[in-house]
């Protein structure tokens, strides 16, 4: 899903996500194009039982 919030597209990021596959998605979607996509994300949005697994160590 995209959603369009303003010129800061969020990527978010549930409990009950693949977190491997959810911090590969979003360094790729961040990163697509050099950054220059309208909808690479600005913004991530993580809840908060699963936020230490998707931070880097």
């Amino acid at each position: 899903m995209v959603l369009e919030l303003g010129g800061k597209a969020a990527f978010i990021v549930l409990k009950d996500a693949d977190i491997e596959k959810a911090a590969e998605a979003a360094v790729i979607s961040r990163y697509a194009n050099c950054g220059q996509v309208c909808i690479c994300n600005e913004l991530v949005l993580v809840e908060e039982e699963v936020a230490d697994e998707l931070l880097p160590k």
